[in-house]
């Protein structure tokens, strides 16, 4: 018998697609049968106020739920960030309320207790972007830009189904490049990851994210994913102070073995040599100093995308919380926990 694991939370994004409420039901009860507490982040991404309410009244039903209405549509792997930050328990799980997914949860579960802390549910189907011949294109460009600058791979699959332990959704939402190391099969030495095979051919097509998210999303990788375009401006400042250099050597020694030299053309080469040795010095230095600000700098918070935090009235941890009840007497740690777990059985 495996034993139950201590909390979860279920990050669920919502964006142009809704899903049966008996399927969320089902999502949570089979949580529960394997984790002692199980907690709801629903990520509301660019949803329209009819969906706002049905979301709402669907979080009213769902114990210990709560619903993040975001300001602006951003692309998903920043809306399942957010979830993380969101989050307090000991797991950290990405799901959509497909019944393949359901049925999935188990198998998935397992490696958690052999101590990995990355599981990651791999199948043909399930919630999939509805790229064009155009768009797929310059998806695969910009993943093969970025692996040349960045020199770590930018997965094609998006994270729609994994687990992550509470270090490794930390180790995530707190990089620069957590957006990357959302998707990526492995993380870090130290976060061992496996790969869990998932039944499902059935594809849940979704727009793909507008062009302008598309393409500040990919700008904002490649410029901050790596330093290698700053580097290449020092490079540059490197390369000019060179050129300057034989410039100004060349024009010395025209003054000295050439004949019929004008007046004044030495001088002025020797100035525009100096001048452009100045320019490339400041451009290699202040880049240089620029790597550093910057890799010392930390990431942007991801909070003031969070127009509305709404939180569910309902929870299933009352009795073992430290708690005023309906008397007024105040209940110290787990003074209702027989009767809690009575009423779950």
């Amino acid at each position: 018998m495996i034993a139950i694991l201590s909390s979860v939370t279920v990050v669920i994004v919502v964006r142009h697609v809704t899903f049966e409420q008996r399927l969320f039901d089902r999502l949570i009860e089979t949580l529960h049968d394997r984790f002692h507490d199980v907690e709801t982040v629903i990520v509301a991404n660019g949803v329209s106020a009819d969906e706002s309410v049905r979301i709402k009244t669907a979080a009213e039903t769902i114990p210990d739920c709560t619903v993040l209405f975001l300001s602006e549509e951003v692309h998903d792997d920043v809306a399942r960030l957010l979830g993380i930050d969101h989050s307090i328990s000991d797991y950290v799980l990405f799901a959509t309320p497909l019944q393949s997914q359901i049925d999935a949860l188990p198998a998935m579960i397992v490696p958690l207790h052999q101590g990995n802390d990355v599981v990651i549910g791999e199948s043909e189907g399930g919630v999939m972007s509805a790229r064009g011949t155009i768009s797929a294109t310059l998806f695969d460009a910009f993943r093969g830009l970025y692996r040349l600058l960045a020199g770590v791979p930018y997965e094609a699959q998006s994270p729609t189904f994994r687990i992550f332990s509470r270090a490794a959704a930390l180790y995530i939402a707190n990089r620069r490049d957590g957006e990357v190391l959302v998707r990526a099969r492995s993380l870090a030495q130290g976060f061992p990851s496996v790969i869990v095979p998932v039944e499902d051919s059935t594809r849940v097509p979704v727009p793909s994210v507008s062009p302008r998210i598309a393409v500040a999303k990919a700008l904002r990788l490649i410029l901050t994913g790596s330093a290698t375009p700053l580097r290449l401006t020092a490079y540059l400042g490197f390369g000019g102070g060179i050129v300057a250099v034989l410039y100004g050597t060349y024009a010395i020694m025209v003054f000295f073995f050439q004949k019929n030299v004008e007046p004044g053309w030495t001088t002025l080469s020797l100035l525009l040599s100096a001048m452009m040795f100045v320019f490339s010095a400041q451009f290699l230095f202040l880049s240089e100093y620029l790597v550093q600000i910057l890799s010392a700098v930390p990431s942007s918070s991801r909070r003031q995308l969070v127009a509305r935090e709404f939180r569910g009235p309902l929870t299933s941890r009352a009795g073992r919380l430290n708690v005023v009840d309906s008397a007024g007497e105040f209940q110290l740690g787990a003074a209702g926990l027989a009767g809690y777990v009575e009423k779950r059985s």
